[in-house]
């Protein structure tokens, strides 16, 4: 008998009934105007592959037939099947970007040129090498407070000759301060680690104050109830930009002046 408990029951249950309403809303109420027609054609389209996904690819391809142990550390909302160990190939395959919105990345700081691209939860380092390759000028820095996985990052990196990664081993409250003051506007912020309710809202407010007015991205916005429920505050708070909600991904353009708008997209 399989027991789960009232939050993975609760996910289970809600979760497709959220998708199928946001592809109703999206199918019909998805909108238009110059940014966002801008950003279906640019960001949103899927047609090309380059050497540089092919080069990610074959690295993710590489870690997920390597059954070498890594042990887990675990500062947030992970997996709920608790495990002191998995391997690279069990961690490559559940904490990493997936390639279809490693690409999405990619094209987001390849179309906005961020000159500093922040990522908060780097894993295996697929959606750090994704978005350092779509702005090859840009500054990566990358937080992952697990220090194997640091490490393992760290060596693939290296391995691909990617130079405008810095990786940071920390758990991210501690270097929070120190990235809020390093942006500025323009820059980009990947969130994509400690999906709980209470830090991805922390990690909103610190990014959106003292007008740096990074574009934000957020990943997993569905991934449980309490990411939903925050998710939807962000928008109820939110003052002036764009934000686009993609589903498993949200993207807020705070850096636009216009009032808040937002676009709810099938992808």
């Amino acid at each position: 008998m399989v027991i789960l408990d009232n939050f993975a029951i609760m996910k289970n249950m809600l979760y497709p009934f959220n998708l199928l309403v946001h592809r109703i809303i999206a199918l019909y109420f998805t909108g238009t105007g110059t940014f966002i027609d801008n950003f279906k054609l640019q960001v949103l389209n899927d047609a090309w592959r380059n050497s540089d996904s092919d080069k990610i690819e074959t690295r993710r391809s590489i870690m997920l037939k390597d059954l070498t142990p890594l042990q887990s550390v675990d500062f947030g909302a992970g997996s709920k099947k608790k495990r002191s160990e998995r391997t690279i190939s069990e961690m490559t395959r559940i904490a990493s970007v997936n390639d279809r919105f490693g690409r999405l990345l990619y094209r987001l700081a390849r179309n906005y040129n961020p000159p500093h691209i922040i990522e908060l939860g780097t894993a295996a380092g697929i959606s750090a090498q994704y978005l350092a390759a779509g702005n090859p000028k840009a500054e990566v820095i990358t937080v992952e407070g697990n220090p194997h996985l640091a490490d393992l990052a760290s060596q693939n990196f290296r391995k691909d000759r990617v130079k405008n990664i810095t990786i940071i081993n920390s758990a991210f409250d501690d270097v929070l301060p120190k990235l809020v003051n390093y942006i500025i506007p323009g820059d980009l912020v990947y969130i994509d680690g400690n999906h709980t309710a209470e830090a991805t809202w922390r990690y909103y407010l610190a990014f959106t104050a003292n007008g740096k007015e990074p574009i934000l991205v957020f990943d997993d916005i569905n991934w449980s109830p309490g990411m939903r429920s925050t998710w939807k505050k962000i928008c109820n708070h939110a003052s002036h930009g764009i934000i686009i909600d993609l589903f498993h991904m949200g993207i807020y353009f705070n850096n636009l002046s216009e009032p808040t708008q937002i676009f709810r997209i099938n992808y």
